[in-house]
């Protein structure tokens, strides 16, 4: 979204959602859920999330890739996998850590 959530400054390092794109986002998904747009995998048939697009009970999964095998499994020809829309006037930048990826801190030269 264009917003920094790994934030350094005067020698203190924080993850910072609480304003910004990140906190529309938090905010739209609560207003989405309120509406029925957005259900929990708990008011799912299957009590899956993945499983629950992968079969139809949902529109759209915002998901890491690693659901890339549950989704796949059903066989199903007409899955696409896109980059998240972002919000006008914002910039796409990398992804948050995590899901599928290996991140590694410490332990490599800076070449690395």
């Amino acid at each position: 979204q264009g917003t920094d959530v790994a934030i350094r400054s005067s020698g203190s390092d924080r993850y910072q959602f609480d304003k910004g794109a990140h906190l529309r986002l938090m905010k739209d998904l609560a207003q989405w859920t309120r509406e029925g747009l957005v259900v929990h995998e708990d008011s799912t048939r299957s009590g899956q999330q993945a499983l629950a697009f992968a079969t139809d009970d949902c529109a759209m999964l915002i998901d890491s890739t690693g659901a890339w095998n549950v989704v796949h499994s059903t066989l199903r020809s007409d899955i696409q996998v896109t980059a998240l829309p972002i919000y006008a006037g914002t910039q796409r930048r990398a992804n948050v850590p995590g899901g599928s990826s290996l991140w590694v801190m410490r332990g490599h030269s800076a070449r690395d």
